[in-house]
């Protein structure tokens, strides 16, 4: 008996023959001409299948890559035309009454770039539709656009769009428009229009049919569009669709199929149009055209397997008056009458407290440098998706603003002008701060020692050399180690795009004299937990890989703390007189604050006097459950350091007592400054132990926070983070105590960092916590996964051992040079827990499991004979970033940036160019992007100069 693979292979083969016979593509085999020892065995395959016999792997895999391919082929497009198709199917396409209407239309499809967008630089395709307007899908616009309807629509800060109408294959010539105004996003269909200004005169409008599509059922169309590589499935298959290129314009024949009632994105169920050419994603927002009657018949949006693709239908479009008055050119008028949408229109266009305008902040005209793509290697999948496409809907980008006041500077001093390349940067920059958005924008300027101006006068300079105003004040209040690190807030520039910050930060430092500038990145490389959407949806989280699904819960949900032997470690110490569940330890916790609500947490912990609100100044550390996909970061993790016994759960010391720090709006979102600024701010107010459930990227400042308070004998625990593969900062550091994650099972959570940094592993997957999700249910608690409950389970057994033992006993007991820190993580992985990995997972995950008992009953003097393990930070940023990218590009990659890492100021754009790769190469997500080409700023694509190419043509290869 067949699979069901094998029966959707047969029935949509016979779809694509005349009379719906499988017979014929056997008889018709020959010509498809796969190659000489290809060609048997797609025969023996046809055969197999037309006879119902089940096919193997290989025998499937020679159906798809080699027949499919042939009837629905994905053609170049070439100085605006393609070149003479050889396909049997479609010979008649080289006839001059197909290729006029297609050349014409070619001119009014374009790529809608996202440039500065730190992971996805395009996000599909985009048709000229009426006088300066765009079409393109919905869920392609919300990569750069948040609201629904005519109003309300913003641009995400630190992200741009445009449309190239170029990028064609073997061609590095651009034609960018920047897209000035989302106009509509639809409520009901997976449709967007976007303005722009400066089509040229052969850019026409594109007419869009009225006819209901069944009248076209049958017809050969095209899909005009720019397919991209799909890392999640067979890397050969799509190779030989569309030749190992893509992200360039190509034309893609098929036939419209019926009406189909599909899922749309926003849940919608639609009667959508089908079709059979080939896609993928970056063809989402594609015109279905008909070559013949030269009009748009559907906007491509989806599709499913060896089902059918799936277009929003122009004759529905054309019933919409909304669309009508937008300015969209129909070939006539639709029959009208009520519509399905009328009522979601409705709920849109209710009065709104507070409408903004949609304008998009001011962009360089100018056409992004010539980006290069290159397709990943075969992840191992075996679903393919060819000749057919899934899209995603991806998640709004998380801004953190700060409410603080900023002062005009005085007269100015001495002035640097900036060189010319720095004036269109400038101007965009002062162009944000005449909007009077009131976000701030934080860079830290770092010297070596003492600054040589104060900071009004470091003001001035700034704000005479580049008409910017700002101000500059101390990052951490005095000492005379960090007054080298001067905080700089520039109002209105949330909204620039990343590169462009770094850019700016080099500026910056050429106008300070500054050893580096770090601009806070807002960085994203710490996932947080997510309610995962329904797989058969346009909308798919892009880490849907990293989290345990419901079946694979534990068998005990207090594993956490039963396997890590911490109820053993409270009678221990009780046994032996000692204080006990980690009585008498402040543990602070940078996070996102906690709720003042929840039961399983002690009531009044933001009224601790060590607790602050560095977000929103001079309130307590409350978490307003506003930050990211799931709010309430701070209140979960916290529980697990310190959930009083005899509730739902328990915390790993319930007699500790937990400050909480809120530096974050979101835990998805690290802005480098306020967690150095939380980190010294726990020091300074009588930390014992620090516990970090977050990460990122590094900054001078952070680093520095980290070293004094380990120098002031604090234990740091830090996450080692989820599902971006690698270690994140702080944790990255060789000060910080790294912590991994795994299940009950003692095997690696699947979306553990690993590698070389991770000292310890911890729980990670179903850990019970305080779930503070409903206000109404004030005792929740459930499952969670990540690194982050690992880490602050960890702290807890900090807590316990500092207790057990006595915290100043054990630091009068220290050895000259030693620090607190070494002492415990000497003594957590000489009593650590082996664990269930593998032989290559066995160096990633640190020497072992959390087991507290074995800690506490590790005589602290066994540490000082084990001096190999008292080891000194050696390992300065240059090497750390060095190894990071060697992770992520390989040894050549590591050639092709080693003319910028000798400049300290490259290394953080260098960190998140790897950073973006690995959890690029590692997410198995939908979308349906081409491994993300480089958004590098312009001083770094200068120094690097042909390395940015190599950099781009290496990719994941020599990583792999």
């Amino acid at each position: 008996m067949g699979s069901i693979k094998d029966d959707l292979l047969r029935n949509y083969l016979a779809r694509l023959t005349a009379d719906n016979r499988l017979e014929g593509f056997v008889e018709s085999a020959a010509p498809l001409d796969p190659g000489p020892l290809a060609q048997p065995k797609v025969g023996k395959a046809l055969e197999k299948l037309t006879l119902g016999k089940p096919l193997g792997p290989q025998e499937q895999f020679y159906i798809e890559a080699l027949i499919i391919p042939r009837e629905r082929p994905a053609i170049d497009i070439v100085s605006g035309d393609y070149k003479e198709i050889t396909h049997h199917r479609w010979l008649g396409w080289n006839d001059e009454r197909f290729r006029a209407p297609l050349r014409a239309a070619f001119r009014s499809v374009g790529r809608i770039e996202l440039p500065g967008h730190p992971l996805y630089p395009y996000g599909g395709t985009g048709f000229v539709v009426g006088d300066g307007l765009l079409m393109t899908n919905r869920h392609v616009a919300q990569l750069f656009c948040s609201g629904l309807g005519l109003r309300g629509l913003e641009f995400i800060p630190g992200v741009t769009a445009g449309v190239d109408f170029l990028r064609e294959r073997d061609n590095t010539a651009s034609q960018f428009l920047p897209v000035v105004k989302t106009v509509m996003i639809h409520p009901y269909w997976d449709m967007a229009l976007l303005r722009v200004d400066g089509l040229h005169a052969d850019q026409v409008p594109l007419l869009l049919d009225t006819l209901d599509p069944a009248e076209h059922q049958g017809k050969e169309v095209a899909v005009i569009g720019y397919p991209a590589f799909d890392p999640r499935n067979n890397a050969a298959v799509q190779n030989e669709l569309f030749g190992g290129v893509y992200g360039v314009k190509r034309l893609m024949p098929g036939l419209l199929g019926p009406r189909l009632q599909v899922d749309s994105v926003g849940g919608s169920r639609v009667s959508a149009v089908g079709h059979d050419a080939s896609t993928l994603g970056g063809a989402s927002g594609s015109t279905v055209f008909d070559p013949i009657g030269g009009r748009i018949i559907g906007l491509h949006f989806g599709g499913r397997y060896l089902e059918s693709n799936y277009a929003v239908p122009a004759y529905e479009l054309a019933r919409d008056n909304r669309v009508i008055d937008a300015g969209v050119n129909f070939a006539g008028k639709a029959p009208g009458g009520p519509a399905p949408w009328d009522g979601v229109w409705q709920g849109r266009e209710q009065p709104a407290a507070v409408t903004k305008p949609t304008t998009a902040p001011a962009v360089n005209p100018a056409a992004p440098p010539p980006v290069v793509t290159v397709p990943l290697a075969n992840t191992g999948e075996q679903t393919i998706t060819i000749p057919l496409q899934i899209s995603i809907r991806l998640g709004e980008a998380q801004v953190s603003i700060s409410p603080q006041v900023v002062a005009n500077h005085g007269p100015a001093a001495a002035v640097i002008q900036p060189s010319v390349e720095h004036q269109q940067l400038l101007q965009l920059c002062q162009a944000y701060q005449r909007e009077g958005d009131p976000g701030l924008q934080r860079f830290v300027i770092n010297f070596t020692g003492q600054p040589p101006r104060d900071d009004n006068a470091l003001g001035q300079a700034i704000s005479a050399a580049t008409g910017l105003n700002g101000r500059v004040s101390p990052l951490f209040p005095a000492d005379p180690e960090l007054d080298a690190h001067r905080l700089l807030e520039l109002p209105g520039l949330t909204g620039l795009p990343r590169n462009e910050r770094f850019d700016l930060a080099r500026l910056l430092r050429e106008v300070t004299g500054a050893d580096t500038v770090d601009p806070d990145l807002g960085s994203d490389y710490f996932t947080d937990e997510h309610n995962l959407p329904d797989p058969g949806t346009e909308a798919f989280n892009l880490t849907f890989w990293c989290w345990a699904g419901d079946d694979e819960m534990p068998k005990d949900p207090d594993w956490a703390i039963v396997k890590t032997r911490t109820p053993e470690t409270w009678k221990y110490s009780e046994q032996q007189g000692r204080p006990s569940r980690g009585e008498g330890i402040r543990v602070f916790q940078p996070d996102t604050g906690v709720v003042t609500w929840h039961s399983e947490i002690p009531p009044g912990l933001y009224n601790n006097p060590g607790a602050v609100n560095l977000v929103e100044l001079g309130q307590p550390p409350i978490d307003p459950m506003t930050g990211g996909n799931n709010p309430g970061h701070g209140t979960g993790t916290s529980s697990v350091v310190i959930s009083p016994e005899g509730g739902k759960m328990r915390g790993a010391a319930p007699k500790a007592t937990l400050v909480p720090i809120r530096c974050l709006e979101s835990v998805a979102v690290f802005d480098q400054s306020r967690v150095a600024q939380a980190i010294d701010h726990a020091r300074r107010n009588g930390a014992h132990v620090i516990t970090m459930s977050l990460g990122g990227v590094f900054s001078d400042a952070l680093h520095t926070a980290l070293r004094k308070a380990v120098e002031a004998n604090i234990i740091v625990v830090s996450a080692a983070g989820n599902c971006v593969s690698t270690v994140v900062w702080p944790a990255r550091y060789d000060e910080a105590i790294a912590v991994a994650g795994i299940n009950e099972r003692f095997k690696p959570w699947r979306g553990s960092s690993n590698g070389s940094s991770v000292d310890i592993s911890g729980p990670a997957e179903f850990v019970l916590r305080a779930n503070a999700s409903d206000r109404n249910a004030p005792g929740q608690v459930s499952g969670g996964q990540g690194t982050s409950f690992a880490t602050a389970h960890l702290a807890g057994v900090a807590a316990l051992w500092l207790a057990h033992h006595g915290r100043e006993q054990l630091i009068r007991s220290l050895p000259q040079g030693i620090t607190l820190q070494q002492l415990f993580r000497t003594l957590l992985t000489s009593s650590a827990q082996p664990g269930k990995f593998s032989k290559s997972e066995k160096d990633d995950y640190g020497a072992g499991i959390v087991d507290a008992l074995a800690l506490l009953e590790l005589d602290p003097r066994h540490a000082f004979t084990q001096e190999a393990v008292f080891r000194t930070p050696a390992s300065n940023l240059r090497s750390q970033v060095v190894e990071l990218l060697s992770e992520a590009l390989g040894a050549s990659g590591i050639e092709a940036a080693a003319t910028a890492t000798g400049d300290p100021q490259n290394l953080l754009e260098l960190s998140c160019i790897a950073l973006d790769q690995l959890r690029a190469q590692r997410s198995r997500r939908a979308q349906l992007e081409s491994l993300p080409p480089l958004a590098l700023s312009a001083g770094l694509r200068r120094t690097l100069g042909q390395g940015a190419l190599k950099i781009a043509q290496v990719g994941a290869g020599d990583a792999s």
